[in-house]
């Protein structure tokens, strides 16, 4: 494993690393590990150049292709306002009658529908609260969109604040899912247990994907935080 140092040698060993993983590019070589391994080292760092800054963000766009099928402006207004209506809709069917489906089945659905906006929501929200621009979104997967960063702007920021862009979505998806429990339970209604399923069993979730697939926000929030202790051990 490529180990840098500290000060301004390295600074040069980081420089060097780049051009060999620029390199591998142009050849079509799998250059994904030693770029990663550069990114750890640039977010230990500070004062980055914004030459060096543009140069790995280009690299990852290289590595990393994501077509944005949302810009930013339409994915906020598009998931906040989807989370506002399956909220509404939500509380709409905890308290009246739901002709076409068993009422449990259709608010489990909703519920989750609930969930999954709540998270994306909560990305927009630990960008803006983290000061990371936000190109805007692509497809991660068939059922889930990915947020693009502006990756100068990403690694430009104090470690702190990308342990913040990762936190907060899951802060916010699971504040929801408690304030849904909590209200129905004080309503009196039969069916608070459905957040309470999914609030319970969300943070388990997470952490199969995190431990099995080696992905997922749970596991970006992790990498994040060991490296803000790692920084906070050395200083």
């Amino acid at each position: 494993m490529t180990t840098f140092s500290r000060g301004a040698s390295k600074k040069l060993e980081i420089l060097k690393a780049l051009k060999v993983v620029e390199e591998k590019v142009k050849k079509g070589e799998d250059a994904k590990r030693d770029f990663q391994r550069i990114v750890r080292e640039l977010k230990r760092g500070e004062n980055i150049d914004d030459d060096v800054l543009r140069r790995v963000a280009e690299l990852r766009d290289k590595l990393f292709k994501k077509q944005i099928v949302l810009d930013y402006t339409k994915g906020v207004v598009v998931f906040v306002l989807s989370l506002i209506i399956s909220n509404t809709i939500f509380f709409f069917l905890v308290l009246g009658e739901i002709p076409l489906l068993p009422k449990p089945i259709a608010l489990f659905l909703i519920e989750f529908s609930v969930l999954y906006f709540s998270f994306l929501t909560g990305r927009i929200v630990g960008a803006k609260i983290s000061g990371i621009r936000v190109e805007g979104f692509y497809k991660y997967n068939p059922l889930e969109f990915g947020m693009k960063l502006d990756y100068a702007s990403y690694l430009k920021v104090p470690q702190k604040s990308r342990v913040i862009l990762f936190l907060t979505p899951l802060l916010f998806e699971n504040l929801v899912m408690l304030i849904h429990a909590i209200t129905l339970f004080f309503l009196k209604n039969e069916f608070y247990w459905i957040p309470m399923t999914f609030l319970i069993a969300n943070l388990p979730l997470s952490y199969t994907i995190y431990k099995i697939k080696r992905t997922g926000e749970l596991y970006r929030l992790i990498r994040e935080i060991r490296i803000f202790l790692s920084e906070k051990s050395s200083a």
